[in-house]
C-alpha cells in the first residue's frame, strides 16, 4: 500500500467475499480473481458443502492448484466452513487446528445453498448447541461471518437485514469477544448497529451495491441477497 498526501493505492488489494463454486466456472473465476487480489476469503456454500477443516484443506488444494496452473502460485484464499445445525463445538475446535480463518453462518433458505444454514438463532439457551458453537469460535479467535437476514420467507426481502439487527445486538450480548462480520451490508440500520457495536464487529460491502437503486435489483444479474437498496 502506499500513501500520500490525498491518495491511497492498493497495490493488490484482497477480497473479503468471495464465490469460487466447485464445478466448471472455478478455473474460470480463478483467473480473473489471482489477477487482481492477493487473498481472498472463499465462501464455503458449494452444494457439497464445506463443513469441517479438513472439507476446507481439500477446497484450498483445488484452488491453489488452479491458481498455480494460471501462473499464481502466491495466490491465497482464506478458508471457512459453513456452520449448520449439526456443527460441534469440537467441528469448530478442529477447523481451527487444520488453519481455517473463519466460520460462515446463512440463514436457512435466505441465498444460495443455503437450505442447511440455522433457523433458530437463540442465544438464551447456554446449553443449545448454536450457543456453544459460537462459545468456540469466540475461544478460538477466528472470524464469524454472518449473512444478516432473518430465515423467514414471509419477511419482505426489503426487511429481513433490519429485522436481523436486533438478533445481531443479542449474538454480541451473549458472546461480546466473538469477532463478528456482518456479510455485504446493504441498510442504513445495519450501517448504524454495526457503528454502535464495539470494534470486533465489522462489516463488508459489495461495492457495485452502492451505484444500485431498487429499481436496478429486478434486473438478475444485479439480485444478490440481502439484496442492494
Amino acid at each position: 500500500m502506499q500513501i500520500t498526501d490525498d491518495r491511497i493505492t492498493l497495490r493488490m488489494p484482497d477480497n473479503w467475499h468471495h464465490h469460487f463454486r466447485a464445478d466448471f466456472r472455478l478455473e474460470h473465476l480463478i483467473v480473473h480473481t489471482a489477477k487482481q487480489f492477493q487473498r481472498v476469503v472463499a465462501m464455503p456454500n458449494l452444494p457439497k458443502r464445506v463443513l469441517t477443516g479438513q472439507d476446507a484443506l481439500r477446497y484450498e488444494a483445488l484452488i491453489k492448484h488452479h491458481a498455480s496452473l494460471q501462473g499464481y502460485p502466491d495466490f491465497e484464499p482464506v478458508m471457512t466452513i459453513y456452520l449448520t445445525e449439526k456443527t460441534t463445538p469440537q467441528v469448530i475446535h478442529e477447523a481451527h487446528q487444520a488453519g481455517v480463518r473463519a466460520v460462515k453462518i446463512y440463514p436457512k433458505g435466505g441465498t444460495t445453498e443455503s437450505g442447511d444454514g440455522i433457523v433458530n438463532f437463540d442465544t438464551s439457551n447456554i446449553r443449545s448447541n448454536f450457543y456453544n458453537c459460537l462459545n468456540e469460535i469466540s475461544r478460538t479467535g477466528i472470524l464469524c461471518l454472518i449473512h444478516c437476514e432473518v430465515p423467514d420467507q414471509s419477511v419482505d426481502p426489503q426487511e429481513r437485514e433490519q429485522r436481523f439487527m436486533p438478533i445481531l445486538r443479542r449474538i454480541h450480548a451473549a458472546h461480546p469477544d466473538l469477532k463478528i462480520v456482518v456479510e455485504h451490508i446493504s441498510s442504513r440500520e445495519a450501517v448504524e448497529t454495526v457503528l454502535d457495536l464495539p470494534d470486533n464487529v465489522a462489516a463488508t460491502v459489495t461495492c457495485h451495491h452502492l451505484f444500485l437503486t431498487n429499481d436496478d435489483i429486478h434486473d438478475p444479474h444485479n439480485c444478490c441477497m440481502p439484496i442492494a437498496k
